[in-house]
C-alpha cells in the first residue's frame, strides 16, 4: 500500500459523543429505560432535548466547530401539544435501533416510510410528511450526541470528486485519477470507517459550486495540470461532501479553495 504524501494532521476518529454503533445503541437503550422508569414511577415520561437554534450554538475556536449550548427543551407524553412529537421520537428511535442491530443503513426517505403507518384505533397517521420525520431524526442526533451517519441514516447522494487521490470506500479501492467524465460519486456517509484515504498526491482541493463548471474543469483535466482534487456539491453541498472536505483539510492538511457565485447564495455556501 502506498503511503500518503500528505501526512494526517491528527489521527482520524469518529465524532466524540455516542461512540459509534455500540455507543448509539447503548444511548437509545438508556433513553428507553429512563422513560420506562418514569412511567413505572407514575411520573410523566419526557425527553430532554437540546434546543436546535442559532441562539443555542457556540463557536469552539480550539476545534473550529459549532457546538450546542446548554439550553434544553422538554418533550412530554402527557401534553396535548407535544404527545404527537413524543410518539414520533420514540418511533424513530426504535427504527434507528433496528438499523444498528441489523447493521444496515437507510435513507431519510426510507426512515419516513419505515415509520409511516396509521395509528391503531385512529385515522391519524404517524407522520404528515417527510419534513416531520426529518426533524425528529435531527432531534435524535442532539439527544443521543451522535451524527446522523452514526444513526445509520443517510441523505440522497449528491456531489462528485476527481483528482490525485485514492480512497477505500467500504473495502473497495477507488483511484480518483481514473474516473472518466463522470467522476467518483461522493457518498452520503464519509466517516473514517467507511471512507479511508489510501494515497494522496494533491497539493490542494478546488471545490466548485456547479456541476457544469466541474465538468468543464474535469474535461480540461485541471486537476492533473494543477495537482489538486476537484469536487462539486451541485449548489449547497450536502453533509457528505462537507464532511469529506473537512476531513481532507483536517486529516491531510490540504487547503480547500472554493469557486462560487459572487452573490448571497455563494457567500452562504
Amino acid at each position: 500500500m502506498k503511503k500518503l504524501r500528505k501526512k494526517p494532521a491528527k489521527k482520524a476518529t469518529r465524532r466524540a459523543g455516542a461512540g459509534g454503533d455500540a455507543g448509539v445503541g447503548k444511548a437509545i437503550l438508556n433513553e428507553s429505560g429512563r422513560l420506562a422508569k418514569q412511567a413505572l414511577a407514575e411520573k410523566d415520561p419526557q425527553f430532554t432535548i437540546p434546543v436546535r437554534a442559532n441562539s443555542n450554538t457556540e463557536w469552539d475556536e480550539a476545534s473550529r466547530i459549532l457546538r450546542m449550548g446548554d439550553r434544553k427543551q422538554i418533550r412530554e407524553l402527557f401534553n396535548l401539544g407535544q404527545a404527537r412529537k413524543f410518539m414520533q421520537t420514540t418511533l424513530q428511535q426504535r427504527g434507528v435501533l433496528d438499523l444498528l442491530e441489523q447493521d444496515k443503513t437507510l435513507s431519510l426517505r426510507g426512515m419516513y416510510y419505515k415509520g409511516l403507518h396509521t395509528i391503531p384505533g385512529a385515522k391519524e397517521k404517524t407522520f404528515g410528511d417527510q419534513d416531520e420525520s426529518d426533524t425528529v431524526l435531527q432531534d435524535l442526533e442532539v439527544l443521543l450526541g451522535a451524527l446522523r451517519e452514526e444513526l445509520h441514516v443517510f441523505a440522497k447522494k449528491r456531489g462528485t470528486m476527481v483528482g490525485n487521490i485514492t480512497v477505500r470506500d467500504a473495502g473497495d479501492e477507488i483511484n480518483c485519477r481514473r474516473m472518466g467524465t463522470g467522476g467518483y460519486a461522493i457518498p452520503s456517509i464519509c466517516e473514517p470507517d467507511v471512507i479511508e484515504f489510501v494515497n494522496c498526491e494533491a497539493d490542494f482541493v478546488l471545490h466548485v459550486e456547479k456541476d457544469t463548471v466541474w465538468s468543464r474543469f474535469n474535461e480540461d483535466r485541471f486537476w492533473e495540470k494543477h495537482n489538486c482534487i476537484l469536487t462539486e456539491g451541485s449548489g449547497q453541498p450536502p453533509r457528505g461532501v462537507r464532511r469529506l472536505l473537512q476531513r481532507l483539510n483536517a486529516e491531510l492538511g490540504l487547503p480547500v479553495i472554493c469557486l462560487l457565485d459572487c452573490d448571497p447564495w455563494g457567500h452562504h455556501i
